[in-house]
């Protein structure tokens, strides 16, 4: 078993083909492309995962706080033969936490280890690793090798992760559960027909300013940020999620989520659905003569809105423009 120092980064990358191109520049070593599935197993004080892959077979148990840009790890590392009986021993005796399936490209200079990662359901991202393996190099150097090639790929503050990807496939599992109740209940309230409108985006409310930060980088995670925009006297972020949350015949992409606004108060999760639809809103609510809509943002400069209350906790809205369109112009 090796222990080893890391200091590493991970980016959300849509241009993985320049980092390539870079890596070639500086004649990095090529290793190949593993598609590996890390198995991480239920474990109090530390992450502890099992690597499958065609390149890389290991047993890694490591400790590292979530925090966005360079973060340092205590890595310890068992090589394994691609057949073994680990995964089985392990699920025995501390059960599965979650899995994550990837494709990675894999490059080294000299001692920084280069990871270009395709990973199933959330997209594609870039990882630098700065290796001290011996304790010759310090904490010092390989910091600075971590934040020299940050800067040469060019990646900005808003691309860096602070968290692994079990915890994104983790959060996104539980986006996705927890839309889909959302939307279960959502729609047995509502009293009059939307199945020709489409269901443009979902508004997920955060309940104080840490929290509007700390959901927007989760977000960020499992998918691209496509704004985040002052309306009023609050930022608005919206996404558009790697994998969008299917619902019956619906595939719901966007989420918006604002920061709360004072003296409002709501708890962490959805809150309301936005619909686009065609027809102007007075010839929308005389269809729907039976609904007591809400008129008070109806004549906003910026996407104009009907909004019908459903109970004290689930609204709907009504635009004329999708909102990712809106955030396009």
């Amino acid at each position: 078993m090796s222990k080893k120092l890391n200091v590493e980064i991970k980016a959300k990358c849509a241009d993985q083909e320049k980092i390539r191109k870079i890596l070639k520049s500086k004649n990095a070593d090529y290793k190949g492309i593993d598609h590996q599935v890390d198995t991480y197993f239920n474990c109090s004080n530390g992450r502890l995962k099992l690597r499958s892959g065609n390149i890389e077979n290991s047993l890694i148990f490591y400790k590292r706080s979530n925090q966005e840009g360079p973060k340092v790890s205590d890595i310890f590392l068992e090589k394994l033969p691609a057949q073994n009986d680990i995964s089985n021993i392990l699920s025995s005796a501390y059960g599965i936490q979650i899995l994550v399936d990837k494709k990675r490209e894999i490059y080294f200079i000299e001692n920084v280890k280069f990871h270009l990662d395709e990973v199933v359901g959330l997209g594609t991202f870039v990882e630098i690793e700065a290796i001290d393996e011996t304790g010759d190099l310090g904490l010092e150097k390989i910091s600075a090798q971590c934040h020299e090639y940050m800067h040469l790929f060019e990646i900005q503050q808003d691309q860096l992760l602070s968290l692994s990807y079990s915890d994104l496939v983790k959060f996104q599992n539980e986006v996705h559960n927890s839309a889909f109740n959302f939307l279960e209940k959502l729609f047995s309230l509502i009293k009059f027909d939307v199945n020709n409108f489409s269901l443009d985006h979902l508004c997920f409310r955060t309940k104080t300013n840490d929290d509007y930060q700390k959901y927007c980088s989760l977000f960020k995670g499992i998918g691209n940020l496509l704004g985040e925009n002052l309306v009023g006297d609050r930022n608005i972020s919206s996404f558009k999620l790697s994998t969008p949350i299917e619902y019956k015949n619906r595939l719901i992409s966007i989420i918006e989520v604002p920061e709360p606004k004072n003296g409002s108060y709501y708890e962490n999760g959805f809150e309301h659905a936005e619909f686009v639809i065609e027809d102007s809103f007075e010839q929308f609510a005389q269809k729907n003569s039976q609904i007591n809509f809400d008129w008070s943002n109806a004549s906003k400069k910026i996407n104009p809105e009907l909004r019908v209350k459903l109970n004290d906790n689930i609204s709907l809205k009504f635009h004329h423009q999708s909102l990712e369109n809106l955030i396009g112009l």
